[in-house]
Parts: structure tokens; sequence; C-alpha cells
């Protein structure tokens, strides 16, 4: 048990170095990975510097090159170009949505464009190495590289390739300048636009630089077909997602997106109806297309809050319920003091009623509910609309996805602590309702085989009372929440000035387990307090006891 222990407390959970990981670095540098993905990073690099330097041919008597040392210049400079293009395939694979990594490895959207960042970086890097040899060292025609017979416009090479490849230079190092986070970060959806655009012109103008070159020789243009290949497969799943969860609001056999301003306008309620029920689980995420309020190809993520694949049941109504027996149940969570338990606000029950009718086999539509924070941008202007619309006003939505790694693991613990900032607590919501979906359903238990989970308690920090307000109708009915031991603490900084200890929640949870059982820590919160978090399981894991698993929900682009 001792080396599970310190590969997690030492490797797997924390930061790279000290507490710092979500947070950007000062002066907007950039993230650090945590230190299992600056692990593979580091591999990674060490791997591409040493490939450089071995295996270099060499003929005896070579008539090609003018010096052995030409020879091996050029060799340095070619085996640059081939291990430059080769990692741009791979930074493109990676940067699908549909990544094909992404679904084999479990890994983040997050770690996995960590990838994609640093195998671009190597790629330009390289590149910007062949260009410099050559450069410093020859011409166009390999002058002082070349002997006479073996000079490049005796062989038919087209000189234009020499212009080719200092453009394509040119288009990728300025690439790699604007993806730098201080540029990245504060101008994104113009980011994404210009690192879209110079990327298809730049693979165009490599492939003329090696066609001109080498006119098909030696298959280098082969890592480039790989790259375009990845690039057209993630575009082509993307518009086949895209047309099978909204193919019904052409055809009128679903209804639009219901858009609506929660109480103090400081959160959006999206309802959208995907024309195809989807498997749909904890951790997922959307991409939603505005096309009226931004262009119609520019989409964002958002984390999926709830969730209905309306499927065909029994649902419980209840016979009667007064607005004032709804709002005493809404106000059975206390702030800071965690009590437990929300009314839903489609069908609040009562403790007290106990006449239900249960309607058989309703049919629902299918459904996904995201939780928009207006901040900046598309979101800002969202908001604007909607509050200057008539009542009922929705823009055209389109939905893509859903995407996000299976978050079954965290229900293979005994007991889920979740701790949820701000508006984190739309990517914690689903992990709650999935979990009080299958401890009320046997049929849904059975189905995940890793489910173990008796115990779901939930710390949310808040800002404003408005937002509890706002949120508590998305949260199950008090009655399930007592029954399922469920506890959810709330923390609303407009009411309360004193600070929850993380650290102190983890080890009480874990405490409570026995030797052989395991906790589930989770997170979905600002930068610095999903650090602390992180940092406090780390602390806590180094202690015997019970197993501890973290899961961290983030979007760190």
């Amino acid at each position: 048990m001792m080396k599970p222990l310190l590969v997690e407390k030492y490797l797997l959970l924390p930061a790279f170095i000290g507490k710092r990981h979500l947070r950007i670095l000062p002066w907007n540098v950039g993230y650090v990975p945590q230190r299992s993905t600056s692990l593979m990073i580091t591999i990674f690099v060490a791997v591409n510097v040493v490939f450089n330097f071995f295996n270099f041919p060499s003929f005896a008597n070579d008539t090609w090159y003018v010096s052995s040392s030409a020879l091996y210049t050029s060799n340095l400079a070619n085996r640059l170009s081939v291990l430059a293009i080769a990692n741009l395939a791979l930074a493109i694979m990676l940067s699908g949505r549909n990544s094909i990594i992404m679904y084999i490895t479990g890994c983040s959207r997050t770690t996995i464009l960590a990838y994609h960042r640093w195998a671009g970086r190597v790629a330009v890097i390289k590149g910007v190495a062949h260009a410099a040899i050559y450069l410093s060292t020859t011409d166009r025609y390999g002058v002082n590289i070349f002997t006479p017979v073996g000079a490049l416009h005796y062989i038919g090479c087209e000189g234009s390739y020499w212009n080719f490849g200092i453009a394509t230079l040119g288009i990728f190092a300025a690439i790699a300048l604007l993806s730098l986070a201080p540029i990245r970060v504060p101008w994104y959806e113009a980011f994404l636009i210009m690192h879209v655009a110079l990327a298809v012109v730049g693979l165009v103008t490599l492939y003329y630089h090696l066609s001109f070159r080498f006119h098909g020789q030696y298959g280098y243009e082969v890592w480039l077909y790989v790259a375009f290949a990845f690039w057209g497969f993630d575009r082509l799943v993307r518009l086949i997602r895209i047309a099978v969860l909204n193919y019904g609001l052409m055809t009128r056999g679903t209804p639009p997106a219901k858009l609506e301003l929660l109480p103090g306008s400081n959160f959006i309620k999206v309802t959208v109806y995907p024309s195809t029920p989807w498997a749909v689980q904890p951790g997922h995420y959307c991409f939603l297309y505005f096309s009226n309020i931004t262009w119609f190809w520019e989409s964002h993520p958002f984390s999926i809050a709830t969730w209905d694949n309306g499927a065909k049941q029994s649902v419980a109504a209840p016979s009667y319920t007064t607005s004032r027996e709804r709002a005493s149940t809404l106000d059975k969570v206390e702030l800071g003091t965690g009590g437990s338990g929300m009314g839903s606000a489609l069908n609040p029950l009562d403790p007290s009623e106990k006449s239900v009718a249960l309607v058989q086999s309703q049919s629902l539509r299918p459904s996904i509910t995201f939780i928009i924070r207006p901040c900046s941008g598309i979101t800002k202007r969202l908001q604007a609309r909607l509050m200057a619309a008539a009542p009922g006003w929705s823009p055209p939505v389109l939905i893509g996805g859903p995407y996000g790694r299976s978050a079954s693991s965290v229900f293979a613990a005994e007991t889920v602590l979740a701790f949820a900032g701000g508006v984190g607590i739309t990517g914690i919501l689903g992990y709650l309702n999935d979990y009080t979906s299958k401890a009320t359903s046997k049929t849904l238990r059975n189905a995940d085989k890793s489910f173990r989970a008796r115990r779901f308690t939930l710390h949310w920090l808040v800002q404003f009372k408005a937002d509890v307000e706002a949120i508590k109708p998305l949260l199950p009915d008090a009655n399930t929440l007592t029954d399922l031991d469920v506890h959810v603490h709330i923390f609303c900084r407009e009411e309360r000035s004193d600070r929850l200890q993380f650290g102190d929640e983890i080890r009480r949870e874990r405490d409570a387990l026995g030797q052989n059982m395991s906790l589930s820590v989770l997170t979905c919160a600002p930068p610095t307090m999903s650090d602390e978090i992180r940092a406090s399981a780390v602390e806590a894991d180094s202690r015997q006891g019970a197993t501890l698993m973290f899961m961290e929900e983030a979007f760190a682009w």
C-alpha cells in the first residue's frame, strides 16, 4: 500500500512546484502543469532532443557532399525537419475536440491541450533550428554543402522551395508567439481564429516547400497527409455531432433552446433539447453556438449542470403543493451551517406531504441544462440581449458534444467530498444528481459496476445569497438528500466572514472511513481555491488510512 501512496503523493496529485497549477503565472506567462503531466512533457522533450543526434546515414567515398562535416550538418538539419513535421502532426492530433488520445488515456481536455502546446513548441523550435542551419551554411542551391554534381539545380529541385520554407518558418513562428498566454488568454476568440487560419496556411506552404524540394521522393509529405487527416477527422466528427443533436431544429421536431435570467441576473440558465438522446455523464461539457449573437463558427464550452435523457419512466408527482410549502422546502439549506436538501423548482416535495401519484410512462423530451455566469465577450453580450429582449425571446442555439472523460471513478469510493466555488457549482451538480439517481435506482446502480458511494458531501463557497437562490431549484429535493446521506454546506461570503478549512474537511471525511475504504475529493472552483484544495488533498494523502482519490474539473485553456 505504501508504494501507491508515495506515487500519488509525490507524482500524481501535486502541482509541479509548490501549490500553483490552475493559477496563471504572473504577467500571464502561462499555466504550470501538474507534476505527472510535467514529467511526461519533460520525457517527451528529452526524447526529441536525443533523437536529433543518432543513427545518421553515412557512406564511404561519398561524392554528394563537399566534406564529412557538411554531410553531418545536412543530416542534422534534415533530421530536425523530419521530427518537426512529425511533432506538427502530433500537435494537430492533440488539438482536436475528438482527439483519439483523449479517449484512450482518459486525460482531461486541459491536460491534452498542455501536450498540444508542447508538441507545437517542439515542432517550431526544431523548424527554426533546421532553417538556421541551412541559412547560415548554404543557399537555395546547396553551395558549401553539396559538390557540383549534387547541386540542387542539377537534380531538378525548384528554387522556390526556399521561399516556401522561409514563409513556413515565419508563419509557425507567428503561431508560437501568438499562442503565448499573455496574448492567448485575454483575446482568446481572436487568437483562435488566427491560430486556425495561420495553421492551415502554414501547412500548405510547408507542403509546397517539401514538394518543390524532393518531388515526393522520400515520402516526407506523408506526415502532412497524417496532419490533414487528423484535422479533417476532427472537423467531420464535429459536424456529425452537431447534425445528430440539432437536426430536429430544422424539421421542427424539437423546440428551440430556452434561455432564462435567473434571480439577480448573475446566472443565465440555458436549456437545449437535443434531437437525439445522448449518454451524458457527470463532468461532460458541450460547446454552444449562439448563431445570431456571434459568428456562426464560434462556439464556447460550458459544463453540463443537469440533463434528462427523455426515456419513458414513472415519475412522482405531488397531489398538491402550495407556494408557501415550496418556499419552506427551498429554505431548508442553511447558509454556512450545512443544512441538507433543496426542493425542486418543478415538483417540490414537502416532508409532510404523503399523497403522491405515480404517472406511468410519461414521455419526456431529452434536455440538457447549462448555468452560465456572464463575464465578458459572448456571455456578456448574451446577458445584455436577454435583459433588453421581450419575455420568451430565445436565439437559435446549436449544441456540439457532449465531450469529456468518464467520471465513474469518482463513485468508486465509499464517500465523495466535493468542493465548489462560485459558478463551479455547475460542474458539481452533475455528479450530485448522478449520485442520487444511481443511489435510488437499482437498475442504474447495477449498470455501473464501479459504483460504491454511500455518502456525498458538498461544500459550496459562493459570494452572494442571490446566487444561492438561483441555483437551489437545480438540486434534488429535501427528502432525497436526507435519505441518501447527502450533506450540502453552503458558505455565503456575503453573510459569513470565517474561512472554510479544506484540509480539515478532507481529514474529517477520511478519518471516518475504514482502512480498506476510499474517499473521492472532487473540485470545481476558481484557480486559487482549486490549487489550495489540491495541496490539502496531497497533505491528507500522506497519512495512513483510507485511500484518497482526487479529481479536478477545470478549463485551463
